[in-house]
């Protein structure tokens, strides 16, 4: 399922890191940025941008006010998103 679910992320556009951070949060379930930052080896700023980019593509949900942790929408949501896209 994981080569699948990777594939499938590439193929709606999504960089390596957007893709690693996408499974981080799935397999960790809520994750608080300092920690995403410290797992993937990545600068806080940086983590920031990506979560912005996952909500814009609809793979994470837009949230209102201050969070604390950070999740992702389920694959189930990932291959809806790739079938509309291979049908435009």
């Amino acid at each position: 399922m994981t080569t699948e679910l990777n594939n499938a992320l590439r193929e709606l556009g999504l960089s390596p890191s957007e893709s690693e951070l996408y499974l981080l949060s799935l397999a960790s379930g809520p994750v608080s940025v300092p920690e995403i930052a410290t797992r993937l080896k990545l600068h806080r700023p940086y983590v920031y941008t990506l979560i912005k980019s996952l909500k814009e593509k609809g793979l994470a949900p837009e949230t209102k006010g201050y969070q604390r942790t950070f999740n992702v929408e389920s694959p189930n949501i990932v291959l809806e998103l790739l079938r509309k896209k291979r049908q435009s």
